[in-house]
């Protein structure tokens, strides 16, 4: 530390390094030219033409070096931590006094580039009504030196740069503690610390946090400031960073965020995925029973072609949704939470749009399998009336999808019961009732409380906020819709086989 000293002495032009004392021999060999040297303080203090004392040495024998200096009438300055209790620093504060010398701690860090930049921004409130600093310096791999290894000589990096760190928080603040809390570690060092997070609130409403770690690999020093205006950040001692700032405070943030109780996107799409999966699952499980039923009732011809159309429908449509429809969905929530907030059409049309695309994919798909039954025959009349009665439907009602697959839902399975007359069609058509009726309605009962809740909104004039919802609730629509779209393609595959068998 000494040496660090006398190169910061040259820097002043009103300062001159006259003496310097250390009872290391091999220390004085690097004193400067022309500057005197002794083996111990008492000899520099009796011969040597000085007025004031800095003192260097370990932290514990502060005290001692201190009361000598100030005891033969010198001025002092103290390395930091002045001492290693507060008793100690107050008889130091009282000799010095007493002799009517000045005393005073090193905290030459006040004085660094990044800090002083910080300060300013602090003092000139540039970020407006500041809530928290933090102040972190993260490097040297452990590396600690000489007596700093040593708890007993005052070692650790809270008594080293740690003191330097709370001092430029302290002297910027300038507000009373309230509450604090301290995390010290030893990490690689055996015997001191090596990482620190304190955390300070203060009585002016500020919350300061430091953390230093020397055992860090990359070498870091960083400083945020944040506030109710913008926010400051620097990256290394050299004071680079920047202020990032807003020209107003933000308005009526409180109470404008609608909550529900019924799950947020993700888990309400997950959900449906989930179902829709199982249904996957069912189908492959039921439909070769189903195809053995129809074979063996003489339809052989018909029965690999319900088979085959249905396992391949299913995969289609299950493809279609996962890598298609489903991201597009996510898609059209961004674009019309986009288009809600932002002014303008484009966003609004891109996001109805996407809804078009998805409601028509899903119609095709079921135009396309029922169709096919149809077309080759692997349905019954009464199964044809039955299938193309749900075609004309969904068409109809293409858009939204979800009212139109609903409606069909309920009359598919009216209109199938006459035909489900053997235990193999009843047990069908429960297996996906229940596969698919909890998410259903836990999905349906999300989508009316979206809408329900567009509607409130729109009564108190908010129509961003309405559009925001609004659009949330299609979302789950279209969920919705690729669910029943799975479930009717299952039913009707059910219905026409047990058809075949009962006619």
């Amino acid at each position: 530390m000494g040496h660090c000293d006398a190169d910061m002495m040259k820097t002043f032009q009103n300062i001159d390094l006259v003496a310097v004392a250390d009872t290391n021999p091999q220390q004085l060999e690097d004193a400067p030219e022309g500057v005197e040297t002794y083996a111990d303080i008492d000899e520099m203090l009796e011969h040597a033409d000085i007025n004031t004392v800095m003192v260097s040495t370990p932290n514990p024998s502060h005290p001692e070096m201190v009361k000598k200096a100030a005891n033969k009438k010198k001025h002092v300055i103290c390395e930091k931590p002045a001492a290693m209790s507060v008793a100690l620093f107050d008889e130091m504060v009282s000799v010095c006094k007493e002799n009517g010398v000045l005393f005073t701690v090193h905290q030459q860090r006040r004085w660094d580039k990044d800090y002083r930049i910080m300060k300013e921004v602090y003092d000139k409130k540039m970020v407006g009504d500041m809530y928290v600093i933090k102040s972190q310096l993260y490097g040297f791999n452990g590396n600690m030196h000489d007596w700093h290894i040593y708890p007993e000589m005052g070692g650790g990096m809270l008594y080293d740069w740690g003191v330097h760190l709370i001092d430029q928080i302290l002297d910027m603040i300038k507000s009373e503690i309230i509450s604090l809390y301290a995390d010290v570690q030893n990490v690689i060092n055996e015997k001191v610390d090596d990482y620190f997070n304190i955390i300070m609130k203060f009585r002016n409403g500020i919350t300061a946090e430091i953390e230093l770690g020397t055992y860090y690999l990359t070498p870091k020093r960083a400083w945020f400031i944040g506030g109710n205006r913008g926010s400051a950040i620097i990256d290394g001692f050299e004071g680079e960073g920047k202020i990032v700032r807003t020209s107003h405070l933000l308005e009526n943030v409180p109470g404008k965020i609608t909550m529900t109780a019924a799950g947020d996107v993700q888990t309400m799409i997950g959900s449906g995925t989930e179902t829709m999966e199982q249904l996957d699952v069912l189908g492959k499980a039921l439909l070769p029973t189903l195809a053995a039923a129809v074979a063996a009732s003489g339809g052989i011809v018909s029965a690999s072609a319900r088979q085959v159309a249905t396992v391949f429908f299913s995969n289609l449509l299950l493809t279609l949704i996962r890598n298609v429809l489903l991201p597009l969905v996510y898609f059209y929530v961004a674009s019309a939470a986009a288009g809600a907030m932002l002014p303008g059409e484009p966003l609004k049309r891109i996001a109805a749009g996407i809804k078009k695309v998805v409601t028509w994919a899903l119609t095709g798909s079921l135009v396309l399998f029922t169709g096919y039954l149809t077309l080759t025959g692997a349905a019954s009349t009464s199964a044809d009336a039955l299938v193309l009665q749900m075609t004309r439907s969904v068409i109809s009602t293409a858009v939204p999808v979800v009212g139109g697959i609903i409606s069909q839902a309920s009359g598919s399975v009216l209109s199938g019961a006459g035909l489900l007359k053997n235990s193999l069609g009843v047990f069908g058509m429960l297996a996906v009732l229940a596969t698919c009726l909890t998410p259903f309605l836990h999905m349906a009962v999300q989508y009316l409380l979206y809408k329900v809740t567009a509607f409130l909104a729109g009564t108190a004039g908010n129509g961003t906020l309405v559009e925001l919802i609004d659009a949330l609730g299609s979302a789950f629509g279209l969920v919705l819709g690729m669910v029943g779209s799975c479930a009717l393609l299952l039913l009707i595959s059910i219905t026409s086989s047990v058809s075949v068998v009962v006619s």
